[in-house]
């Protein structure tokens, strides 16, 4: 994999290793320096250019952290990247959204703290187009262990502002809502008093802009499972259901049409007798009724979504997702490696493509961007053992979830994952190919099994085979070949 290092004290601008001209550009590029780091969104400006929020801590990963620096990274549709830096005198501060305003710029939203004092502060910052700030407001919030708002609803003469608030050590979690007129001043908040400790949440403005409806996994009062609790834009709580599912959680959720939405989350395998997470992706009306339902993952690994964002799309006819397979729960072990998980689904929810990239390193994906051109852009972060930090990975794929270009790219693109490796008695392989075989070889070139691919969750059996290493291909009736290698014990 490429890498690249920089000093994130300067602003300077970074040369791609990928130029390429073509409609659909794509490039690769690792954020690689030894800093506790993260990206918790991005947007797409009407230039094509891709605006990523970074946000620095203090420490190592899986410790306690201070916020440090914020700061735009910026990639042109070859990408091509600049970086915009700010400061605000002697506050350290971190982003956690971006949204574009009809107004043209952007609203950021983040966290602040006053240097060596223990002052929490709710940080919001408006840029106009050229990323130069237009005016910035902090609230004291110093009663609270945390503010984040995953959500923002533009309305006629404002925002609204909708995410989550704790009191320490965040025992529980509590929906939080914030409205702000044009410039940044809060004109009424409010949090739901739960009793039930609740995960993250995720929020849809209704069509009508009358309601908003609270997506949680956790199950808030009054409903003991994932729910959906409905408020009004005064904030007050109407009403709450469930949802159709018991095991929901970790969603993203966007309007598919307007009388009907998409839901990513993470849910039980089917027929799972021990936790076995896979990602799910289901499409429902507004009466909560499942129009369409799919899922990706095989058992024996937990596969996650995306942390930020899990699904997007820009035609509801192409939907894009991601995460990771073989989640390692806590912190990762010496020899952990994972696949970012990734696909384009049709308006039922069948996979045109299904995709694992990476398998080299311990991988988990941050969020998936639909964008204009037909592709998608993602962000993961990648462990770094001897860092003890993540590296942040940034992929603009084309419609068909590859890198291409003319220089090989750096990391590893498979449309079929065969695993365990090493295997015993079964392996089992994904895929969204169709009419695919597989075959497998000794390593003197004898075929020893051949397997018609049927579905994209497939499981075959090799108890029969004698221990030692293979070789395999995975062939389609239009020439398609992927080569790989595996051992059974």
């Amino acid at each position: 994999m490429k890498r690249f290092a920089y000093t994130v004290l300067l602003v300077i601008v970074l040369h791609p290793w990928s130029e390429i001209s073509l409609a659909q550009n794509t490039f690769e590029f690792l954020l690689d320096y030894p800093v506790r780091k993260w990206s918790a969104d991005c947007i797409e400006d009407e230039y094509g250019n891709y605006i990523a929020i970074i946000s620095e801590g203090s420490g190592f990963e899986y410790s306690p952290s201070n916020p440090s620096i914020a700061y735009l990274l910026t990639f042109g549709p070859n990408g091509d990247t600049t970086i915009r830096n700010f400061h605000f005198f002697d506050s350290t501060f971190n982003f956690n959204n971006i949204f574009p305003s009809k107004y043209g710029g952007y609203l950021v939203t983040g966290f602040s703290s006053i240097e060596s004092w223990e002052e929490f502060q709710l940080f919001l910052l408006e840029i106009n187009e050229q990323l130069d700030t237009v005016w910035t407001q902090r609230y004291d919030f110093s009663d609270f262990c945390g503010v984040g708002f995953t959500s923002i609803f533009q309305l006629q003469n404002g925002y609204i502002l909708a995410g989550s608030m704790c009191y320490y050590p965040c025992a529980s979690i509590y929906p939080y809502f914030m409205r702000i007129d044009n410039k940044g001043n809060v004109l009424h908040s409010a949090m739901y008093p739960d009793n039930t400790p609740a995960d993250e949440f995720e929020y849809l403005l209704n069509p009508d802009s009358s309601q908003i409806w609270c997506f949680s996994g956790g199950g808030l009062d009054p409903i003991n499972g994932p729910s959906v609790a409905v408020f009004d834009t005064s904030f007050n709580h109407i009403f709450s259901v469930p949802l159709p599912e018991s095991s929901m959680g970790h969603f993203t959720v966007n309007w598919h049409t307007d009388t009907s939405f998409l839901l990513g989350y993470i849910g039980q395998r089917p027929g799972a007798t021990y936790e076995d997470d896979e990602m799910y992706v289901g499409l429902y009306d507004t009466l909560l009724n499942t129009y369409h339902l799919n899922y990706f993952g095989a058992q024996d690994t937990n596969d996650y979504t995306a942390r930020r964002r899990n699904i997007d799309f820009r035609h509801p006819d192409s939907i894009y997702f991601a995460g990771w397979k073989n989640q390692d729960f806590g912190y990762p072990t010496p020899n952990a490696v994972s696949w970012i998980m990734t696909g384009q689904l049709d308006s039922e929810l069948q996979p045109r493509y299904l995709h694992f990239i990476g398998g080299d390193a311990y991988y988990e994906t941050h969020y998936i961007m639909a964008t204009k051109d037909g592709g998608s852009f993602i962000c993961a972060g990648v462990w770094d053992p001897d860092e003890v930090v993540y590296h942040l990975l940034f992929l603009k794929l084309n419609n068909e979830g590859l890198l291409v270009g003319n220089k090989p790219p750096g990391i590893i693109i498979k449309k079929a994952l065969l695993y365990p490796n090493p295997a015993c008695d079964y392996l089992y392989l994904q895929t969204g190919l169709r009419d695919a075989q597989l075959l497998i070889y000794r390593v003197d070139g004898i075929e020893v099994l051949r397997h018609a691919i049927t579905g994209t969750k497939d499981l075959i059996d090799v108890m029969q085979l004698t221990p030692g290493p293979y070789i395999y291909t995975i062939t389609t009736p239009d020439g398609y070949k992927e080569n790989g290698k595996f051992i059974k014990q």
